[in-house]
């Protein structure tokens, strides 16, 4: 290992042995076989191998001194389990590592806790554990105090904490006694929001005095802005290894195709009120050309069509529609009340909304719909009724930073004398 390699992992495996359901049905077969051939005494039992109960397959990577790692993919792809190898929770089943300095691992809310102990003792023996002395870990309390703000709940037993309680106490100790390495899985989003804004912030102030990070993290936004480097881990193997945007975007591109399809398949249109004066029976997109798609591209013009049927005659209609996000964050809606449309006399007909330069980040996203009359008695409202795929093929528009939306916009410099 060279001098600023402070972590290194050479073809990691790691086993956990055959399911609960797979082994009694393999017990099962056994017995039946056994009673079949009880007069052969030649019979033998089929052993059974399981590649596929691999929760590692082969890890190989190194980690430099001072890098920000955050490690991606889907539930069920081995990232904790990796970092619990790392923090030596469990062994690997071959392979090897090794780590220099020592570790904070913050892998699970109370690790290393004892319940009967108050926070301020286990401060003290997390510090202990990490190789502290008890004059370096009182030194770091009041840090720690004021950093969980958990005023006089630091002298009650940790059992009666609530879960932000318990991850509050732990990422104050893990982001203030400046441990060589951090381990950090997921509980990050755990906690207020408050508390969770405080530790974004402590982690880039920690990331710039040096310290090395392993992220592990579904937020794959909040990795981009923490992390410089990526791993995308997917069946236990490192698929992507690189700078986080890059990884990243590729994350989000293979996802946008899953996503879209688990979600089509499994997601039926919720309505929430329909007074059955009007009937929504089509709504779709279409791109510049005219043409009708289920995928836009970030930053491109697209078009949304509303075919409508009237049961009743109403002159007077307004239409809402709005972008929802897979976790089901409504991020805007806009309506035609300013357009004074007159449907006198209509009993059919298809209303279009022009999208210019669609400011949507890559993902799917559903719509929102509404119909009321200009006086805001509601006739008709749903969600879902829609499913898009925004990607982001040219690289041009986002990908430098990634947050909600992608504004256009131009930039103008003008000197003053």
């Amino acid at each position: 290992m060279s001098n600023d390699t402070i972590i290194e992992v050479e073809n990691l495996w790691k086993h956990y042995g055959l399911p609960l359901s797979l082994f009694i049905r393999n017990c099962r077969r056994r017995l039946q076989r056994k009673s079949t051939n009880h007069g052969n005494k030649n019979a033998t039992c089929e052993k059974h191998v399981h590649d596929n109960y691999y929760a590692l397959k082969g890890l190989s990577f190194t980690v430099k001194r001072g890098e920000t790692i955050g490690i991606i993919g889907h539930n069920g792809a081995g990232k904790s389990t990796l970092l619990k190898v790392l923090a030596g929770v469990t062994p690997p089943t071959k392979g090897r590592f090794e780590i220099k300095g020592r570790v904070f691992p913050m892998i699970e809310l109370n690790a290393g806790m004892h319940p009967e102990l108050t926070g301020r003792e286990n401060v003290r023996l997390l510090g202990a554990i990490m190789g502290f002395s008890r004059s370096e870990i009182d030194g770091r309390l009041p840090d720690i105090e004021e950093f969980c703000d958990l005023g006089t709940w630091m002298d009650r037993p940790v059992r009666m904490y609530s879960s932000g309680m318990l991850a509050r106490l732990g990422f104050s100790v893990a982001l203030n006694v400046r441990a060589d390495v951090l381990l950090i899985d997921e509980v990050m989003s755990v906690g207020d929001i408050n508390f969770q804004r405080k530790c974004f912030e402590q982690m880039m102030k920690v990331n710039n005095k040096g310290q090395t990070i392993l992220l592990v993290t579904h937020n794959v936004r909040q990795a981009e802005r923490i992390c410089e480097r990526g791993i995308n881990v997917e069946g236990g193997s490192i698929i992507a290894d690189g700078l986080m945007n890059e990884v990243s975007s590729n994350y989000f591109k293979n996802a946008v195709v899953n996503q879209y399809k688990r979600i089509t398949e499994k997601n039926a249109p919720v309505i929430y009120f329909d007074s059955e004066d009007i009937n929504i029976t089509d709504i779709y997109f279409v791109d510049s050309s005219g043409q009708r798609v289920n995928t836009i591209e970030t930053g491109q013009d697209c078009q949304i069509r509303l075919h409508f049927r009237l049961t009743k005659n109403i002159d007077d209609l307004v239409f809402h529609i709005g972008f929802v996000t897979s976790d089901l964050l409504r991020l805007t809606v806009f309506n035609s009340i300013d357009e004074k449309i007159d449907f006198k006399g209509w009993r059919s007909g298809v209303i279009s909304c022009n999208l210019n330069k669609i400011p949507l980040m890559p993902g799917v996203y559903g719509l929102f719909v509404s119909v009321t009359r200009s006086n805001n008695i509601m006739l008709f409202k749903g969600e879902g009724l829609r499913y898009i795929k925004v990607i982001d093929s040219s690289y041009v528009f986002i990908r430098r930073n990634m947050d909600l939306v992608a504004l256009d916009v131009s930039w103008k410099a003008q000197k003053e004398d």
